[in-house]
């Protein structure tokens, strides 16, 4: 499943990474960049703001500049950090609702539904399972809000036929089509580029910043750094459309 597939691309991509007190630590100890806004967000995506560290070179008896260390406690990438998570975080959602033929409770995770007065995700009126490769089993947590998750996900434009048997319903997913799987798999592809695209957005906001500090030296280990870390983003980008994609074509 794509699930079990993120977890395994996630994995291979922080093999050099560990976590400290919520942050990604490179195995670098004496100059090393997290990015992340949280301990979850480091145990799942493995990047960060770029912490506080020292990038200068200590002088012989261990001291640091007193400008440079003032330089270093200023540069801080926690913005560009936030827009690198959020775009790996809407590309797993916008491939979560790309049907592929194949039954994933993942394909209702954008759905919302109009219950109690107000809209709430599917999933916080419902519980979502597969009965079999080609059919989703909606579980209603309150028998009386069954007609308004029918009409939730009738009325989306997955294109998909509910049946209501009592408090549950039953979804056939159709099988997919030679063309339908092409017009997916372009799609994944568009959205990976698109992440990518915000990635590097972030990346240049970090490389920018460390135009502030006071040496060629420091802004070039800096930038190294943010590269490093945006390099490994990337390619957990690819594997995670890679798995995506051959998610299309398993039956």
């Amino acid at each position: 499943m794509l699930g079990t597939a993120l977890r395994q691309a996630r994995s291979k991509t922080l093999t050099s990474l560990r976590c400290r007190n919520g942050v990604a630590q490179l195995t670098q100890p004496s100059s090393w960049i997290g990015f992340g806004d949280s301990q979850d967000a480091c145990m799942q995506h493995g990047w960060a703001a770029v912490q506080q560290a020292s990038f200068a070179k200590a002088s012989k008896k261990g001291r640091r500049d007193g400008n440079t260390a003032n330089a270093l406690a200023s540069f801080d990438a926690s913005q560009a950090s936030s827009e690198m998570t959020r775009a790996v975080e809407y590309l797993e959602q916008e491939l979560a609702s790309v049907r592929t033929g194949r039954a994933s409770p993942g394909l209702l995770d954008s759905l919302k539904v109009q219950v109690y007065g107000q809209r709430m995700p599917l999933k916080a009126a419902a519980s979502i399972s597969v009965r079999d490769s080609q059919t989703l089993l909606v579980t209603a947590f309150d028998p009386s809000t069954v007609a308004a998750i029918e009409k939730a996900i009738s009325s989306s434009t997955l294109s998909l036929n509910p049946r209501t048997e009592g408090q549950e319903l039953v979804i056939p997913i159709p099988r997919a089509t030679k063309e339908t799987l092409a017009a997916m798999g372009k799609i994944i592809k568009q959205a990976g580029e698109a992440a990518k695209v915000k990635v590097r957005q972030a990346r240049k906001s970090a490389v920018d910043l460390s135009k502030d500090l006071p040496s060629e030296d420091d802004q070039k280990k800096a930038e190294k750094q943010v590269q490093k870390m945006t390099d490994q983003v990337v390619v957990s980008i690819d594997k995670i459309c890679s798995a995506k994609e051959k998610e299309l074509h398993v039956l």
